[in-house]
């Protein structure tokens, strides 16, 4: 497994370019490294509520954006303090409990498996 930059992808911190600020939650990616699918707390639901409100479109009269997000750039800097240390290995049954929590709180829109026919479409 690669462990180049662990400092960056295992922090649980903002990702800023301009007017536009994600949070990096180590949870959403912990899988893809082999870790534990973490349930969101409510925390981490609402932070990305409020950043998904704010808009560059009511936004227009700001020209530095460095003051505006001060507070994210500041977290930002202090990255390191943020590392996620939950490192328990993937398993099924948190896996399951996961999809649980995530069917309960999201609608799932799912479509039968393509057919022979509908595949050999896209041959």
């Amino acid at each position: 497994m690669c462990t180049r930059d662990s400092n960056i992808w295992r922090s649980r911190c903002p990702m800023i370019c301009f007017y536009a600020v994600e949070y990096h939650f180590v949870d959403h990616v912990a899988t893809q490294f082999g870790k534990r699918q973490g349930i969101p707390t409510e925390e981490t639901r609402s932070v990305i509520t409020n950043l998904h409100r704010f808009s560059r479109r009511n936004n227009q009269d700001i020209s530095d954006w460095s003051a505006k997000h001060h507070h994210w750039i500041a977290m930002w800097n202090h990255r390191e303090t943020l590392f996620e240390s939950d490192n328990s290995p993937h398993n099924d049954l948190a896996y399951q409990k996961y999809l649980v929590w995530y069917g309960e709180h999201y609608r799932l829109k799912l479509k039968p498996g393509w057919t022979r026919e509908e595949w050999s479409e896209l041959v």
